[in-house]
């Protein structure tokens, strides 16, 4: 086994379904199928997609429950990993609301002020 995977294995002919460990700070990628045919060698490829991790804020500090998208995602504040490149309305009752496009890969902290 290799740190990121499994090298290689031996595995009779027949079809499988491959299956990909969550990651932090990774989008996990689908199962995927495969079929083993003896004598060739058959790969895997999972794709492991960047997240952007996203923290949220209210100034003054309150008990509100703050929103993403219109749902409800917490109260006080917001600590998470979402999709990079994806624009966000984040607000809060008694807060102006922000939209943000947080990058792959880094973090983005949002402040919401009265």
């Amino acid at each position: 086994m290799a740190s990121y995977g499994i090298d290689w294995m031996k595995l009779a002919p027949g079809s499988y379904t491959v299956c990909w460990n969550d990651v932090p700070a990774f989008a996990t990628p689908a199962c995927e199928p495969i079929t083993v045919t003896a004598g060739l060698t058959t790969t895997a490829d999972g794709v492991f997609t960047p997240l952007a991790e996203v923290r949220v804020l209210t100034d003054p500090p309150a008990d509100t429950p703050i929103t993403l998208d219109g749902r409800i995602i917490d109260q006080y504040g917001f600590w998470s990993w979402l999709p990079g490149g994806v624009s966000y309305d984040i607000c809060a009752d008694g807060y102006t609301c922000q939209s943000v496009t947080p990058p792959a890969g880094t973090l983005t902290t949002v402040t919401l002020v009265p």
